[in-house]
């Protein structure tokens, strides 16, 4: 049997199939008569097709399709008028009444000859009408068609059903420019918030039409058609000019918020789309800066190398760029890897279930994680709960968009809420500052600069937070899930209970924290601080994430050595135990709840009880009346009062108290040893650690529990002036010298302190350039610690390189002079003074 789709010079073909010419002329002449007018046009069609033909072959696949004309043919009878309408589709003429039982029986027989895979048939039909003809018909009668493709089991869609869909589709494709020139395209806006402030830190233009005709049109509905039909550009272009004017609007009043345009993929084949938005933005004045490029990803041109090319032309002259709707359509992993984009706009459907939706929360995290991996900001549109909101919060989205924030409104409506609430909108200067915050990856605390192979490690478990320094105050910006555990496992509820904790006493914790952060801030490097809290010894590093005149922010990322997960730190601690624990003479663990006394390590024999373990107050009684010195005794006894532990530990503002008492020594006779007591909790129990070593000569100590102070702080400030390298100096609030040590005065041949005693640097004479120092100096007495400050001097004729930290002297709360130290970096590039 001749193929089917072969075309012979008859209108007749093969087997009783006709050409699309002769039923066009036979439906035609059917219509002319009125007694034939109920007979439409029928256009059928076989699914999966494809997949039958990859499973059984091209010669099945053909045979079956034959089959299908042959059976059409013989149902409709030897007056039936049948055209191949291209693979597996066909078109016939049939009478209203009959299509729904022809087409019904079609599909059963054609299913008894597929049983390998199910093939379906479905129809649209489309009758007479004056407004149109046979071909007209054939359109409307596969719009029809459409309307069921995908559904389960309606098998004919009658085109009077759907006419008034049709209507409304061919207005959409027919009516644009009519539109555009009538006013009827507007360009609605809605807000995007960033989520750390709840501030609008810009907005989205769309697109709404406002048909007479239909009303309003949304663009869900007249996008894909535009698209279809190759017209998208035209709407596009339209909604930039209206969005540059109406900024410029906006502008005149003194207002100005940053906005975002939508382009389609087909925008960069159908125009030269940047030249269009730059000559726009021109005539309006707009800057770059203001505007923000969305590529919408609902239609695939097949032109992937326009596509980055166009998108490359718009990031070097300065637009950011956004991947729109990431999750559906063509928006894919390998988008990311074809295009430099700045911003992954996270598609509704992504959290629409995320509260109940455990994949959903799993999905939506990774992408959040990796888009910041990647370098990419992240904003996801459609939220429309506080549920939600939360939970992109805790994982670091930076902006949102959707019902929850606002609807889009028209422009009128914009400018009535930028007069009357500007306060909610973000202010520019600071939108650099949240952008660098909003880079931190919460889920694992990497920045956006970690790259590589460390970037690919994934630990969903470290606890991260930023914080925020500003007028003397800490605040906690944002934080993960783990955070918050390691906050509670450390004994505390909140991170402002922490800040309180840690600022208690004589703030020393606090101090460290504060020298970490200026630390970080001065040389851009993280600092590690290890303190002791809620019994648990905690590490937290620090990194300088952005600033303000005003204002800074750290990423934090801290842990417990009981649950740290850096092992190799870990690792390197537990090798160090052993060595720790042989400083100690005895190590012993009281248990608060129970009253029990255990002994944990022991070295020497002569600090050994009768028993080992017992309770406490009689393991210390026996302890006492052995090893400690009679007349020490009551100290002993009182240091280990448990009762008033806590009372004595805040009054001294650390985290443990220590005594040194006379000790019985294995050589015979008492030496010094040092007591140790400090409260923690394991397992959720209380807990007191007592240590006890001996003081030899390695041993410093400026204080005593009992007994007289054997050191005058004159004596240890002699001391340590004395013996350190370093080469320090101290002046009045007029910059004039009151003193240095040995080391400063040998450095420059000074005999004695007098010759530089009351004088500035200036009257010395010893810096190439003394405005730095001074300038220096300065901030320093208004308070400002200054950290590895460079610079050059002459030492004894020669130019050297040094390397100097000062900081105020503070006393009564009043800055009084400054403390000065510097190291030498060797010799400077000119060797001797000039004569």
């Amino acid at each position: 049997m001749p193929t089917l789709f072969s075309r012979g010079t008859n209108n007749r073909l093969p087997d009783g199939v006709y050409t699309r010419e002769y039923l066009f002329d036979q439906a035609e002449h059917a219509w002319a008569d009125g007694n034939s007018q109920d007979i439409g046009i029928a256009f059928m069609r076989l699914s999966n097709v494809g997949t039958y033909s990859r499973l059984v072959g091209t010669r099945e696949t053909d045979n079956l399709i034959t089959a299908f004309f042959e059976v059409l043919s013989k149902r409709l009878g030897k007056k039936a008028v049948i055209a191949n309408d291209g693979h597996a589709s066909a078109l016939a003429l049939v009478p209203r009444e009959q299509i729904a039982h022809i087409t019904e029986d079609l599909a059963r027989e054609i299913a008894t000859r597929s049983n390998e895979v199910s093939i379906e048939l479905r129809a649209g039909w489309c009758g007479y009408s004056p407004d149109y003809d046979a071909r007209g018909a054939v359109e409307r009668a596969r719009f029809a068609y459409n309307d069921i493709a995908f559904e389960d089991r309606t098998v004919v869609r009658f085109f009077d059903d759907v006419e008034g869909s049709y209507n409304r589709r061919r207005y959409v494709v027919d009516h644009l420019d009519d539109a555009i020139a009538r006013g009827e395209i507007r360009a609605y806006a809605q807000p995007i918030v960033r989520i750390l402030t709840g501030r609008v830190s810009d907005v989205e233009i769309l697109a709404r039409w406002e048909s007479e005709a239909f009303g309003t049109i949304y663009p869900s509905e007249f996008v894909p058609l535009l698209e279809e039909f190759r017209q998208i550009h035209k709407l596009d272009v339209a909604i930039i000019n209206l969005a540059c004017a109406q900024w410029a609007e906006a502008r005149a009043e003194g207002i100005a918020v940053p906005f975002g345009i939508n382009l389609s993929r087909l925008d960069f084949e159908l125009c030269d789309i940047y030249q269009v938005v730059r000559e726009v933005m021109r005539a309006h004045n707009v800057p770059v800066h203001m505007v923000h490029v969305e590529v919408t990803e609902s239609a695939s041109t097949g032109r992937e190398d326009v596509l980055r090319a166009g998108i490359r032309r718009f990031r070097e002259a300065g637009f950011r760029i956004y991947m729109d709707d990431y999750g559906t359509g063509y928006s894919s992993l390998s988008g990311l890897l074809d295009n430099n984009y700045d911003v992954m706009k996270l598609d509704k459907s992504l959290i629409d279930d995320i509260e109940t939706n455990e994949r959903s929360r799993v999905l939506v995290a990774d992408a959040i994680s990796m888009a910041k991996r990647l370098g990419m900001q992240t904003l996801c549109e459609g939220i429309e709960s506080l549920e939600q909101l939360l939970f992109l919060k805790m994982v670091g989205c930076e902006k949102g968009q959707g019902y929850f924030f606002g609807k889009p409104i028209s422009h009128e409506r914009v400018m009535e809420r930028l007069r009357s609430e500007s306060d909610h909108y973000e202010e520019e200067e600071y939108g650099d500052y949240l952008d660098a915050i909003g880079r931190v990856n919460l889920v694992d605390g990497t920045n956006a600069e970690t790259q590589g192979v460390e970037a690919a490690v994934f630990l969903d478990n470290t606890p991260v937070a930023i914080t925020e320094a500003t007028n003397g105050h800490i605040y906690l910006l944002e934080n993960n899930v783990a955070f918050d555990d390691f906050l509670r496992k450390i004994g505390v509820a909140s991170y402002e209970e922490a800040v309180e904790k840690i600022s208690a006493g004589d703030g020393l914790i606090r101090k460290r924290f504060a020298y970490a952060a200026s630390f970080c801030k001065e040389t851009g490097k993280s600092q590690t601080v290890d303190f002791v809290l809620g019994g648990f010894f905690s590490t937290v590093t620090l990194s300088h994430v952005a600033s303000t005149p005003e204002r800074d922010a750290y990423l934090i990322k801290a842990s417990t050595i009981s649950s740290s997960f850096d092992i190799g730190r870990q690792h390197n601690l537990e090798q160090a135990a052993p060595f720790l624990y042989s400083t100690y003479k005895r190590i012993d663990l009281f248990d608060l709840e129970t009253g029990a006394s255990t002994n944990l390590y022991l070295s020497a024999p002569l600090l050994r009880n009768r028993k080992m373990a017992g309770l406490i107050l009689s393991e210390i009684r026996e302890f006492c009346d052995i090893n400690i010195h009679p007349e020490d005794r009551p100290y002993f006894m009182d240091f280990y009062d448990l009762a008033t532990l806590n009372q004595r530990i805040e009054a001294s503002g650390g985290n443990h108290v220590s005594s040194i008492l006379r000790t019985r020594a294995p050589e015979g006779g008492y030496s010094d040893h040092i007591y140790t007591l400090i409260p923690m909790t394991i397992s959720g129990k209380r807990q007191v650690l007592s240590t006890c070593r001996a003081i030899d000569s390695t041993t410093e100590s400026s204080h005593l529990y009992s007994g007289d102070a054997r050191i005058s702080d004159a004596d240890l400030l002699k001391a340590v002036l004395e013996g350190t390298d370093r080469y320090v100096f101290w002046k009045d609030t007029k910059r004039r010298f009151l003193g240095a040590n040995q080391a400063f005065l040998d450095y420059y041949g000074f005999s004695s302190i007098d010759e530089i005693l009351g004088k500035t640097d200036d009257e010395v004479g010893w810096h190439v350039d003394n405005k730095p120092f001074r300038d220096d100096e300065l901030r320093v007495l208004a308070g400002e610690t200054i950290l590895r400050a460079r610079g050059t001097c002459y030492d004894r004729n020669e130019l050297r390189k040094i390397e100097a930290n000062k900081r105020p002297i503070i006393v009564s709360g009043r800055i009084v002079g400054l403390l000065g130290y510097f190291r030498d970096l060797g010799p400077a590039e000119e060797e001797r003074r000039p004569s």
